[in-house]
């Protein structure tokens, strides 16, 4: 049964590497012609400059600070008439906000990333989701806006309520598709940035928003095959590359270049890093947490990241408030044996009996040092304030 199984998976393994050369020089020859066409993206795998060229005011980020400013100042003006020219007028004003975000965010990290996610914090920040939001309902009447089921396929051209993995299911998530049915020559002067086809956008709740470019929509014709391979490639990265890595590192390569890395040092996912992930796992193995603990406390950072540890470190604190104001540590001079069994008691109130609160602590100090808010964050994913919007603005707009 084992040699069955070993034969069939070498056989699979030899198709997926037959498939991964075919696409691998499928993609690199429409990289060439993109490269030809396309010419205003040639520093796309490069750092700042080139928000910084020679040609700035043909920047779509240019005229998206200017939009930008006016959705956070309430002076933009929505789409009233859904016709499709309109809609097309619209959708290029969404895609000239994002160049402008997309600019903050690439700032932030200081350099420009291929793939990621920008989550946007605070209410004065929901007012771009909400411009979003309109275009979305005025493309798909049929929309609520509220309590729009997921779909994983859709007929819309333009946008739908769609099915993702990207943080909580609480919210719906919609996506859509950067097509211009009317104007079709303004496709090429509205590209999203690394020639990207789709916005991914939701709530992640009351007072946060998430947006993503990504390669590919769910639209039946247009979108859904290309997002399956997508998912395919996710599905590889995740949970075969980690074993071809150990026992077959050249095959693993070569399987790398079809579907990328899982964590690209350029990419700003919002998944949890494997090597966070990895510390993590040391940490809590090393503790004297019980076995089944251990198990449901690695698998809750691996699915809410650093916001979970900062989560867990204030209910510890908070249970410490209490216990501080209880009569017996007042005014008492205690022990260390004491003062190990009041932490002992402390973390047994909490609910996380023997968690290691000072490895812990650590680990987010070291963390700190190459990522913000970590008890808003999730990943890697680049997180901008309302602070950080206006600080991009004022420094944009005061630009000649």
């Amino acid at each position: 049964m084992l040699t069955l199984l070993k034969t069939y998976f070498l056989i699979i393994t030899l198709v997926m590497v037959a498939f991964c050369n075919a696409t691998i020089y499928a993609m690199e020859k429409n990289e060439a012609e993109s490269n030809k066409t396309c010419l205003m993206y040639q520093g796309k795998y490069k750092g700042l400059e080139f928000f910084d060229g020679t040609a700035q005011h043909d920047h779509p980020e240019k005229a998206g600070a200017q939009i930008l400013d006016a959705i956070l100042k309430d002076t933009y003006k929505y789409n009233l008439n859904p016709s499709n020219k309109q809609l097309d007028y619209q959708l290029s004003t969404l895609v000239k906000t994002y160049w402008s975000l997309y600019h903050a965010a690439s700032k932030k990290i200081g350099f420009m990333f291929p793939k990621g996610t920008i989550k946007l914090i605070g209410k004065r920040n929901l007012k771009i989701y909400d411009v979003f939001l309109d275009y979305i309902m005025h493309a798909n009447p049929a929309l609520t806006g509220t309590d729009d089921k997921r779909k994983w396929i859709t007929f819309n051209p333009r946008a739908d309520s769609r099915d993702s993995t990207h943080f909580n299911k609480d919210y719906p998530h919609y996506g859509i598709d950067i097509v211009f049915n009317h104007l079709p020559t303004w496709a090429e002067h509205n590209k999203l940035p690394y020639d990207l086809n789709h916005l991914l956008i939701g709530k992640i709740d009351e007072n946060t928003f998430f947006i993503k470019a990504e390669e590919h929509g769910i639209h039946a014709v247009k979108g859904l095959p290309g997002h399956t391979l997508g998912v395919g490639k996710s599905v590889i990265r995740k949970n075969v590359l980690p074993f071809l890595e150990k026992y077959a590192p050249s095959l693993c390569n070569q399987i790398e270049k079809f579907t990328g890395k899982e964590h690209d040092p350029h990419a700003r996912r919002e998944t949890v890093p494997a090597d966070w992930v990895q510390d993590y796992t040391n940490i809590i193995e090393k503790s004297y947490m019980k076995p089944e603990d251990k198990i449901k406390e690695i698998a809750l950072f691996k699915k809410n990241g650093t916001q979970h540890l900062t989560t867990q470190l204030n209910k510890i604190d908070l249970t410490r408030k209490i216990l501080q104001d209880d009569a017996k540590l007042k005014n008492q001079t205690l022990t260390q044996e004491q003062l190990i069994n009041i932490e002992e008691e402390l973390l047994y109130n909490a609910g996380l009996p023997h968690y290691p609160v000072n490895e812990i602590s650590d680990f987010l100090v070291r963390l700190n040092e190459t990522h913000d808010n970590l008890h808003l964050r999730q990943g890697c994913e680049v997180i901008l304030t309302d602070d950080d919007l206006k600080h991009h603005l004022k420094e944009e707009l005061s630009k000649k």
